[in-house]
């Protein structure tokens, strides 16, 4: 998670500082393709923003009892290039000797690490450009086993997460999410 966030970061930070595609683009020797290349992968830390914006509309909806999609039958379209994308990535997964379940939690690893790791990536670059804050570059903890040895732990490597804020953003969809389930009962 802080790797994710540390990318998220770096990608925001090119976004708004002087060197973003669109301004080398517009004032500099950057051709077009190359503009939409860059900007293909720096939006990625734009994502968190929607996905967390897409997790709370479930909520409001629950609990002002309203719907977020269409009633009429032009939403077919989009759900149905959506749904042949999914069976798509399913079929890449299975071809490539992976299982379903696989597939199934690296979609939901996406959403909590994108909800988690990216958002917090986004508020910190907020924080920066407010002046309000400094981006600072955050050490990931790992336990060391007691004996000192590290071959015989079978724990070794893993991340402690003490007074992380990473997961405080999907930590907290969750909790309204769980709100409007037990209001609208």
């Amino acid at each position: 998670m802080a790797q994710q966030k540390r990318w998220a970061t770096g990608m925001l930070e090119i976004f708004i500082c002087k060197h973003c595609p669109i301004i080398s683009s517009l004032f500099r020797k950057l051709t077009l393709r190359q503009c939409l290349a860059y900007m293909w992968i720096i939006n990625w830390g734009l994502q968190p923003v929607f996905e967390v914006c897409y997790a709370c509309l479930l909520a409001y909806c629950i609990i002002t009892n309203s719907n977020f999609l269409p009633q009429d039958l032009g939403i077919r379209i989009p759900i149905a290039f959506f749904a042949i994308y999914k069976v798509y990535t399913v079929c890449e997964y299975l071809a490539a000797g992976l299982s379903v379940r696989e597939w199934w939690n690296n979609q939901r690893m996406s959403r909590i690490t994108s909800m988690n790791a990216g958002f917090c990536a986004f508020l910190s670059v907020l924080l920066k450009l407010l002046r309000i804050s400094e981006t600072v570059f955050d050490v990931t903890k790992k336990d060391l086993p007691p004996t000192g040895n590290v071959l015989d732990d079978k724990d070794a490597g893993r991340y402690t997460f003490d007074e992380s804020v990473v997961f405080l953003p999907g930590a907290t969809i969750l909790l309204l999410q769980l709100t409007a389930m037990v209001i609208k009962l």
